[in-house]
């Protein structure tokens, strides 16, 4: 801050400089500092919680288009398989047969493990309409063996 004062006729103006921040200033901006904490931290937990949500859902499609592919690929039925139960959750998908996706190491795609728990994706809900909690897809169009729904 700097701050002109008149001090005597014959010195004319001299600049006085003045260091550091008075009280009001201090006060100002802490104001102005609460206030944005407490608008921007419901908004940023909005947002994190919107992202969860949505890198779930992508990871799950994702991973139902290559089990997809795979089973064109290798011209073989390919499977999927979902456990759910609020938000503790899981699915896996195999190459070779139906998986249990709430056991690591069960559920595996050329020999590496596909298998996504609600861990990776904390306060995500997923529910599933497919019967038993399993489907696939058939080797020559790559269609679904049985239908259904996974919502999160």
């Amino acid at each position: 801050m700097l701050r002109l004062y008149l001090v005597s006729k014959d010195m004319g103006l001299r600049m006085l400089h003045q260091s550091g921040i008075n009280l009001l200033e201090l006060m100002t901006a802490l104001v102005v500092l609460s206030v944005s904490i407490v608008i921007g931290v419901p908004t940023a937990q909005h947002v994190v919680g919107k992202n969860r949500l949505v890198g779930a859902a992508e990871e799950a499609f994702s991973n139902l288009r290559l089990l997809r592919a795979e089973a064109v690929r290798h011209n073989q039925n390919a499977y999927a398989s979902f456990a759910s139960s609020g938000e503790v959750w899981s699915y896996g998908m195999d190459d070779v047969a139906a998986c249990n996706p709430s056991v690591a190491g069960d559920c595996t795609v050329d020999g590496n493990e596909r298998r996504v728990a609600s861990t990776n994706y904390p306060g995500v809900r997923m529910t599933t309409t497919f019967a038993a909690g399993q489907t696939g897809f058939e080797p020559r169009r790559g269609m679904a063996l049985a239908p259904g729904l996974v919502s999160f």
